[in-house]
């Protein structure tokens, strides 16, 4: 049997390849595959947390313009919509400083649904939430301590008061909008254990959605992926002196305070 054939088109001799040659060459192909596709991934969640540092950018510019506008005031985490008994959380506030302003859904029985879907800005690139126009399930949440209930504080603090803003943390990205329908809310993160940033749950800090980092937007408007261990509060939680950083606070014999002066949260 021979082992090629051989032929003439248009004046051309040319040559076929055999079947071994061509497993050879699919072979290499596949091979050379196998060796970008990795490289290739790992450009592709680059670019993803990126994208989501850039958001948390755009809300840092557009939390400076309401800090502005309310006398240096953070917003609450969650509020009701004046002269309704309808809740929103606290990126509504924002949405006109990212593009447009949301109109609450007043008619919804569930409360925190706008007319609309909201701005881009509000959605880290890795999120497989489905629902975009719910200003309870957004790709970030802000730090529940400083801007919700006790102990730290009611409602929000007063920036132009906070010392060292650029180490107290105020947004990042959220774990909860990593899942597929998100039956639960995310728009808030607390300090919660670095156990329970490595899964997807509520209320906590998304270091799964980019290799073990998580973007942060910082009050000053600074922004950093930082990794578990460094946005896992220091010390006991439940007794002083129970550090908390880059959270900015401590629990002390008193209760829940302020730090003064926060340590930063690793070497950045």
């Amino acid at each position: 049997m021979k082992s090629s054939q051989t032929g003439k088109l248009s004046g051309v001799q040319w040559k076929a390849f055999t079947l071994i040659e061509l497993l050879i060459v699919i072979a290499i192909i596949a091979i050379l595959a196998g060796m970008l596709l990795p490289a290739l991934n790992k450009a592709r969640e680059s670019a993803k947390t990126t994208q989501c540092l850039n958001n948390l950018k755009q809300i840092g510019t557009a939390m400076q313009m309401y800090f502005d506008a309310n006398d240096s005031w953070t917003p609450e985490a969650s509020f009701k919509v004046l002269n309704t008994n309808k809740p929103q959380g606290w990126s509504f506030h924002l949405t006109e400083y990212l593009g447009k302003a949301a109109v609450a859904d007043t008619g919804s029985s569930s409360g925190y649904m706008v007319k609309s879907v909201l701005p881009k800005a509000l959605f880290c690139p890795n999120d497989k939430c489905t629902v975009k126009n719910a200003t309870s399930h957004i790709g970030y949440g802000i730090n529940e301590w400083l801007t919700d209930d006790p102990p730290v504080c009611q409602g929000g603090i007063p920036t132009k008061r906070t010392t060292v803003p650029s180490r107290r943390l105020l947004v990042a990205c959220h774990s909860e909008a990593f899942k597929g329908k998100c039956p639960n809310e995310h728009f808030r993160v607390n300090p919660n254990g670095l156990a329970a940033m490595e899964t997807t749950s509520s209320k906590t800090i998304g270091i799964v959605k980019h290799g073990n980092k998580a973007p942060v937007l910082f009050i000053a408007g600074n922004v950093k992926s930082l990794s578990g261990q460094q946005l896992t509060p220091k010390g006991n939680r439940w007794s002083a002196p129970g550090l908390y950083l880059p959270w900015g606070m401590y629990y002390g014999n008193d209760g829940y305070k302020l730090q003064d002066n926060p340590l930063d949260p690793g070497d950045f």
